[in-house]
């Protein structure tokens, strides 16, 4: 009997034996039931916690504050309005201060000082500025990390900004474009009985109309026509200043024959003579009955009028030289950049992305801005809430194609005053018109030799 509860004891230890060790190898065994649920519970929670954090910092980005440097004559308050409100409503954490260009403001100032701004806000002839200090980046690898759809963009405003890079480079995306037209005064045409310009005119065919409206009336020398300034028309051929290989003044003089031609023809209709601020003799004095101005300038001074006493006016695409049917002046575009000396890449490249969306570009369409998007729908929203377009021709906007632009080169303003000066020769002294190319492009050659010698 004894013996027997001594078994019994031994069996009573063993089995408690076999079930610790049992249990022990259970729990370290990563193949036991056990070691699998609870490992599997484990990774779970690591999870969580993990995605938690992840959660947390995609929901609480760190605060970033980005300027852009603005070299550009885009009012304060449509920056705010399509700049940085909607850059701030989108990313809380993000804060946008602007510079505009001024001066000791100059992006060779900025510079000196170590404070260059994060982005570039400029048009395109501008580059070259920053492209000379060394301020651009290419934003080509950031595109690819972003997958970002460069098909969406108009292909002339992204060849307006490549023709700065050497070897491909892309410096900027266009944010919107910029369009003309030939805007006109109802009344003069209204008061003389003459029939209103009509799109798919020649120059040809608005000197014609010229003559009809240009005439002395109750005091006031009405004018027809001023197409100045001469460097945006002469722009729809394409004309390049100077050759950027030889650095050869007007190495295709013969494309200004036209031009020239065309604004001899203008102000030699009697009353018709060139005169100063044709902007604000349209505007402001309401005397001229035609004018070719580029849509941003037009649209904010028209909205001005309207503060006082409403202009009745419309517009109709720009004239074209028969050498170059369908183009309007040569392409031209506002961009954003990101400036190669940013701390802030990523976040800079992040704004520029979402102002180019459909979001943004079609708030701009609505306000009259020609959207950088190859989308019909914002195309049809254009000027929808500008209270000055309403019905107008706005359709005239989109008829023409922007002419190529050539390659810029640093002389092309020197070149813009020898092209100045010889108009004057033409129009004022009647030189005639191989003369004064013919001393154009020797005065030119010479002025790049000059600044060569600086």
């Amino acid at each position: 009997m004894q013996r027997l509860a001594i078994q019994a004891k031994v069996l009573c230890l063993l089995l408690i034996i076999t079930f610790v060790i049992g249990g022990c190898g259970a729990a370290g065994n990563p193949n036991g039931d056990n070691g699998a649920s609870a490992g599997a519970n484990n990774m779970t929670d690591s999870d969580t916690q993990s995605k938690t954090d992840a959660a947390s910092k995609k929901a609480d980005p760190q605060p970033v504050k980005l300027s852009i440097f603005f070299r550009s004559n885009l009012t304060d308050s449509l920056m705010q309005q399509f700049i940085i409100e909607p850059v701030q409503k989108k990313y809380p954490y993000i804060t946008l201060d602007f510079v505009r260009q001024g001066k000791g403001l100059t992006a060779g100032d900025m510079v000196t000082a170590g404070n260059f701004p994060d982005l570039i806000y400029a048009s395109t002839p501008w580059f070259g500025e920053f492209k000379d200090l060394n301020l651009l980046y290419d934003m080509r690898e950031l595109i690819k990390q972003n997958k970002y759809e460069l098909s969406q963009l108009n292909q002339p405003a992204l060849d307006g900004i490549q023709m700065w890079g050497d070897q491909g480079q892309l410096y900027a995306l266009p944010y919107f474009l910029n369009f003309s037209a030939l805007f006109y005064n109802k009344d003069i045409f209204d008061k003389f009985g003459v029939p209103y310009p009509k799109d798919g005119m020649t120059w040809d065919d608005a000197v014609d109309l010229a003559h009809k409206v240009t005439r002395m009336d109750g005091g006031i020398a009405y004018k027809g026509l001023d197409p100045a300034p001469i460097n945006d028309t002469a722009s729809q051929l394409s004309i390049p200043y100077v050759d950027p290989k030889t650095d050869a003044a007007l190495p295709k003089p013969d494309l200004l024959k036209p031009v020239l031609s065309l604004f001899a023809n203008a102000y030699s209709i009697p009353g018709n003579e060139q005169g100063k601020k044709a902007r604000d003799i349209f505007i402001k004095d309401r005397s001229l009955a035609m004018y070719p101005d580029w849509g941003i300038n037009m649209f904010d001074a028209l909205a001005e009028t309207e503060k006082g006493q409403p202009m009745n006016w419309d517009m109709v695409s720009l004239p074209t030289f028969k050498e170059a049917q369908g183009m309007s002046r040569a392409v031209d575009a506002h961009y954003i950049g990101i400036s190669s000396v940013s701390k802030n890449k990523d976040a800079a490249f992040q704004v520029i992305s979402y102002l180019t969306s459909k979001e943004v570009q079609m708030e701009l369409s609505k306000n009259g801005k020609m959207s950088s998007l190859n989308d019909p729908q914002i195309r049809s929203s254009f000027g929808q809430d500008l209270e000055i377009l309403k019905g107008k021709n706005v359709k005239s906007a989109f008829l023409l194609k922007p002419a190529p632009r050539p390659e810029f080169t640093i002389y092309d303003d020197l070149i813009n005053k020898v092209v100045g000066k010889a108009l004057s020769e033409v129009t004022d002294n009647h030189k005639d018109i191989n003369s004064a190319l013919r001393e154009a492009q020797e005065s030119g050659n010479k002025a790049i030799q000059d600044a060569k010698g600086k």
